[in-house]
């Protein structure tokens, strides 16, 4: 690694890191000072990865950005200042095994993506991989479509179209498969043309009135205050990247942008889910939202797989059935009584608590499943996706400027938040989103596009 190489805001990070962490730690026991050095070590870690990925984003940099946030530097903070979601009632031992487990796993994750980015990098595509004998035809039928799923929308919203208030979107609904598969199918439709638009509207194939139409329909119905954060920072990047601003292009815009919005405006969304009187009085004092969203449930990823250890060690794995509930998620309870809950929910309710819509992150799926080896398995398969995934769509940004007409390469800004979201958990429901989302986007994409000959 050489000095003149290195990112002056990851050195900040270390040195910040260092100082306030390490030197400053007032621990008791040894234990506690090798938990606190191995957090420090995973913040050098995550943030160096973050920094050294050449590419201005991509899905390797969601991976190192979710790492450095969820299971570096929120968790060292609430461990120094003893205060950890849903209860102090983890043991120091639990909190060092995790820290080496995510370390083990960098190793894994680095070691596998680098041999797959490497074995795929200079296999070239086949011909029509990238579709550039594609158009797209935006037909009525399809604008149709398009204004039927944004109605569709608008009825599921009901009164939450603004703000969640209540909560009773179905889109946090995992209780109900129907309702939960058909507003997937609803918004994946809306997505997809809404990103078609602005790839049509750059190559100047569409028409502004229709292209500001279109955009302020999707709009109306993804309101920022409108729906779980998931979603919407899903939505939203998709439309930036497709748009692909002078920003964008920078190599490290992407990320500056990124942890700002995590770090500053993820703790005042979340507090849509309170309706406008209970939000205003909360908006009061800014500094109390920060505290109780880092230190609370917001940021209760790290927290969850502690306790996901802890509930291994003391009744063993499931041996795969969260995993296969996982896969089966399309299937009503109705039909298999025996279907497992989110594993969130399912640890928690193990500990009897009452509030249970709690994050499971994807490697703790890994270890309630299958134990240690489950882990480092989920997060070995993860880095041959993210290896393969990444270097499809840089070749088809290298073919085409502007994004070309294919389905993957088109889904790949979508993926980009959605893949944030699969790694905070739990995997039962993010796995029935990206798939929903999918599925409709692709049956959407197969009728859009018309094959054309090219002389």
């Amino acid at each position: 690694m050489r000095l003149d190489r290195l990112n002056p805001v990851w050195a900040l990070i270390v040195l910040s890191s260092f100082f306030i962490f390490v030197l400053g730690y007032k621990g008791q026991t040894a234990t506690q000072a090798y938990i606190v050095y191995t957090y420090f070590l995973n913040i050098t870690v995550s943030s160096y990865f973050i920094f050294s990925d050449p590419r201005p984003y991509s899905l390797n940099k969601i991976f190192w950005l979710f790492n450095f946030s969820f299971f570096a530097f929120i968790p060292v903070c609430q461990y120094e200042l003893k205060v950890i979601p849903w209860g102090n009632n983890i043991n120091d031992g639990t909190y060092l095994t995790a820290n080496i487990i995510i370390f083990l796993s960098f190793i894994v994750y680095k070691g596998v993506n680098y041999f797959f980015s490497a074995k795929t990098a200079g296999i070239a595509a086949p011909a029509d991989s990238y579709s550039q004998n594609y158009q797209l035809k935006f037909n009525n039928l399809g604008r149709i479509i398009f204004i039927l799923s944004c109605v569709g929308m608008v009825i599921i919203l009901g009164q939450n179209i603004w703000i969640r208030g209540s909560d009773v979107s179905s889109a946090g609904d995992t209780n109900s498969t129907v309702a939960l598969l058909v507003e997937q199918m609803l918004r994946g439709c809306i997505l997809y043309y809404t990103l078609v638009a602005i790839i049509l509207f750059r190559r100047r194939q569409l028409k502004t009135f229709w292209f500001a139409m279109t955009m302020l329909a999707s709009f109306l119905v993804n309101f920022p205050l409108s729906t779980a954060r998931f979603y919407i920072a899903s939505y939203y990047i998709s439309l930036w990247v497709a748009y692909d601003p002078r920003l964008l292009r920078k190599r490290h815009g992407f990320s500056y942008v990124f942890l700002s919005l995590l770090m500053l405006l993820f703790p005042f969304i979340g507090l849509a889910r309170y309706g406008f009187t209970k939000m205003n009085y909360l908006l009061e004092d800014p500094l109390a939202v920060f505290r109780n969203s880092f230190l609370a449930g917001d940021f209760d990823t790290y927290t969850s797989f502690c306790r996901t250890i802890q509930y291994v060690g003391d009744y063993g794995t499931t041996a795969g059935k969260q995993l296969l509930t996982v896969f089966l998620f399309f299937v009503p309870r109705s039909v298999w009584p025996g279907k497992a809950v989110g594993s969130g929910a399912f640890i928690y309710g193990q500990m009897r608590y009452e509030f249970t819509n709690i994050s499971c992150p994807f490697i703790a799926e890994g270890y309630i499943n299958f134990g240690f080896a489950g882990s480092m398995i989920f997060i070995a398969f993860l880095a041959w996706l993210v290896a393969v995934y990444d270097n499809f769509y840089w070749r088809a940004k290298t073919i085409s400027a502007i994004l070309p007409i294919n389905y993957n390469a088109i889904y790949y800004c979508v993926f980009l938040g959605l893949l944030f979201f699969m790694l905070r958990g739990d995997l039962l429901f993010s796995f029935s989103v990206i798939t929903g989302l999918y599925t409709a986007g692709y049956l959407f994409h197969k009728y859009l596009s018309v094959k054309i000959s090219l002389k």
